[in-house]
């Protein structure tokens, strides 16, 4: 008889920890499509983050370009014409400073769109580690199942 209870404990006992593996392979599975979920938002997120800064980025080279143009042509007026009065090269070093201040504006959005995209990936990442983990701590919460009555 008491042979019978102990194969009857460990059948019991066996059984448990199977449908324990069970349920933290089940938990982990739905975490990990969570987190997978919020990765692909994530991305989604850089990938229009991306389409915005990369017309910027263009503008700033097309800008630069124009910056040496601007500066060959004042460095050939200044070479060929050293007797012309200083008052005839002003407006093309006004051209020039105006293009100097729009670079640096320019650069000064980048910068700004590059730091709100890295705050924003962290915000999700963030968000998602705690939502898993939420998640994790509300399901280790639940009370265990009411044991089946010994027939």
């Amino acid at each position: 008889m008491a042979t019978r209870k102990l194969g009857r404990l460990a059948a019991d006992l066996l059984l448990a920890l199977l449908n324990a593996t069970l349920i933290l392979a089940a938990l982990c599975l739905w975490l990990l499509w969570g987190v997978l979920g919020t990765a692909r938002d994530i991305s989604a997120d850089i990938e229009q983050t991306a389409r915005l800064i990369l017309p910027i980025r263009d503008e700033i080279q097309t800008l630069t370009a124009e910056i040496e143009a601007a500066r060959s042509a004042l460095a050939d007026l200044q070479g060929g014409m050293r007797a012309t009065a200083a008052a005839d090269l002003a407006p093309v070093a006004a051209e020039l400073e105006a293009l100097r201040a729009e670079i640096a504006g320019l650069r000064a959005d980048l910068a700004a769109f590059q730091q709100a995209e890295a705050d924003q990936i962290e915000a999700a990442l963030t968000a998602a580690l705690d939502r898993a983990l939420h998640l994790l701590l509300a399901a280790l919460r639940r009370p265990p199942p009411p044991e089946p009555p010994d027939a």
